[in-house]
Order: structure tokens, then C-alpha cells, then sequence
């Protein structure tokens, strides 16, 4: 499926599905009268409103650019996922405090039948549903729909924690606050690490990761021409990446030629990801750039020279 209809219709089912998570402990709770539910219900209504901004966030950065974006719009992913990521740290500063705040309580948590229920329906909903995020993460690396599962995460581990605390309960009634305390320092700093600073980097312009970058420069210089390359910059905003490099040619080919070299490497890093530009520059290598015993005498973007075989 083509990356952004999966992206739309991941977002439209997880809209439905807390739509429905919501609804379904708010009409348990009216006939049940179960307080924890009613927690939970508000809890799915924070999860309602962050479903909802990241339908429509994803959909707005799919904008193509226009006379005022020359980029795109795809800064709209790490901002939503920057917001997304202070809505779940903040989720997970309450339930320290709700937790810290029942610290001593000898009350054992009651649930009718019908309250189980619903929690075993939320934990299989919300288990399909961060599966369906995760699996839609890992083929077209959206960060808002990253971020969105994250607190999708701490609900599934969280309706977990609320049945096996319910039969544990009877041998230590310490468990609960246990449970809660683990699962809210999980997820604060798998939130931390996993959403805020990567979108931090994102808005922040950082280079691509190291990974990537030797990915990009193993690319150029494949090319059998590129004596070498350097002023190479490179940054994310969302799921599109930018590459700028200056490639070093032979000074005496032909400007037609030394164009269509630039457009081979152009379409050879293009090839390494799914949205990526590149603008290559060409210059005219140095003394420094030179052939030797069939290997490439290549120098990078600290000065530093090396052999490169082709």
C-alpha cells in the first residue's frame, strides 16, 4: 500500500477506535457506577484528543509545497510529535502523583463483572491497535503516528496492570502501586527518548544519523567518476530527509557530462529512502583527489584523506 494512504487509514482507525474505547467505559460507568471506569473513560478522552490532532496533523503535512512552504509542510510531524510527546510525559507525571497519593491505602480495588469486561475489551482493541501503529511506523517512519502509539502503549500495559493487580491484590495489596510506578517510568523515559528528542533534533535541523550518513557517503563514492566529495549537509523534518553534497570531478570533463554524473548520484542516494531531495553541487577536484593503483585518493569533510577502492 502506498505509504500515505497507510498513514491516512492508520490514523482514521485509531480515531474510531478511541472514539469507541471512550464511549464504551462512559456507558459502563453510567450503569455501573464504577469510579476507576470513570477514570479510565477521562484517561481515553485525553487519547481521543491526541488521536484527533494527529489525523489531522499527518494529513496537513502530506501538503505538497506551495508558494509560502517551498519546503513542504512536513515540519507539522515533529511538532505534533513534539506535542504528543508532552501530553503522554504529562499522563505519566499524573499517575506518579495518583500513585504516590494512594501510598498507604488499604482499600481493595472492586469491579463487577461487567467493568472486567470492558477492561478486556480495551486491552485487546488498544494490544490491535499499537500493533497496527507500530507495523504502519516500520514502513513509512511517520514520527506522529510513532508518538500517538506511545501512549496507546501505556493504556495497553496499564488495563494489564489493572487485572493482574485485581488478582494479586489478595496476597499484597502493594501491587498496584508497584505496577504504577513501573509502567509511569517506562514510559516517561521511553517518551523522552523515543518522541521528544528526536523531534527536538528534527526542528533543530540535526544531521541524520551516523548510520545514514555512511549509507549516503558509501553511495557517492560507489560511483566509479566521484573522486570525492565534500560540504556534505544533511537534516530530517518528518518523514522527508535532505542531502546536500559537493562532488569532486575530474576538472577536464565536459559540463554535459559532469551534469549527468551529478544526476547519477542524485538518483543512486534518492534510491536509499523512501522521501528523501538531494542537491548535488560539482566542483572541479583538487591536487588532492586523485587516482592511484586503482583506488581513490578521497578527502572529506575534516580534510582528512583516505583510499577508496572503485
Amino acid at each position: 500500500m502506498n505509504p500515505d494512504k497507510l498513514i491516512k487509514l492508520t490514523t482514521t482507525l485509531t480515531l474510531v477506535a478511541a472514539l469507541l474505547l471512550f464511549s464504551s467505559k462512559i456507558a459502563v460507568w453510567y450503569f455501573t457506577g464504577s469510579v476507576s471506569l470513570l477514570a479510565a473513560a477521562i484517561d481515553n478522552m485525553g487519547d481521543l484528543f491526541a488521536s484527533l490532532v494527529a489525523f489531522f496533523a499527518v494529513r496537513y503535512a502530506m501538503r505538497p509545497a506551495d508558494e509560502k512552504h517551498k519546503w513542504g509542510h512536513s515540519k507539522a510531524e515533529p511538532l505534533t510529535s513534539l506535542a504528543l510527546g508532552a501530553f503522554v510525559c504529562g499522563a505519566a507525571f499524573f499517575l506518579i502523583i495518583e500513585t504516590f497519593g494512594n501510598i498507604g491505602a488499604t482499600h481493595i480495588v472492586v469491579m463487577p463483572w461487567v467493568v472486567v469486561g470492558v477492561m478486556l475489551f480495551s486491552i485487546i482493541l488498544t494490544g490491535c491497535l499499537f500493533t497496527l501503529q507500530k507495523w504502519t511506523v516500520k514502513h513509512t517512519d511517520s514520527t506522529i503516528i510513532h508518538a500517538d502509539s506511545i501512549h496507546y502503549k501505556m493504556d495497553f500495559l496499564l488495563n494489564i496492570a489493572v487485572i493482574i493487580t485485581m488478582g494479586l491484590q489478595t496476597f499484597w495489596v502493594g501491587f498496584d502501586l508497584v505496577f504504577g510506578f513501573i509502567i509511569a517510568g517506562y514510559i516517561l523515559w521511553h517518551t523522552i527518548r523515543e518522541i521528544i528528542r528526536p523531534a527536538m533534533s528534527q526542528l533543530m535541523d540535526a544531521e541524520l544519523t551516523e548510520h545514514d550518513q555512511q549509507k549516503i557517503i558509501e553511495t557517492i563514492l560507489s560511483h566509479p567518476t566521484v573522486m570525492g566529495y565534500h560540504d556534505l549537509r544533511t537534516r530530517r523534518s518528518g518523514r522527508d530527509r535532505f542531502v546536500q553534497v559537493h562532488l569532486d570531478l575530474d576538472e577536464n570533463l565536459p559540463l554535459r557530462e559532469a551534469h549527468e554524473i551529478g544526476d547519477e548520484v542524485m538518483h543512486l542516494i534518492e534510491d536509499l529512502f523512501h522521501r528523501i531531495e538531494v542537491i548535488v553541487h560539482l566542483d572541479p577536484a583538487g591536487p588532492c583527489c586523485s587516482f592511484a593503483d586503482g583506488h581513490r585518493i578521497v578527502v572529506n569533510d575534516e580534510g582528512e584523506t583516505f583510499r577508496h577502492h572503485h
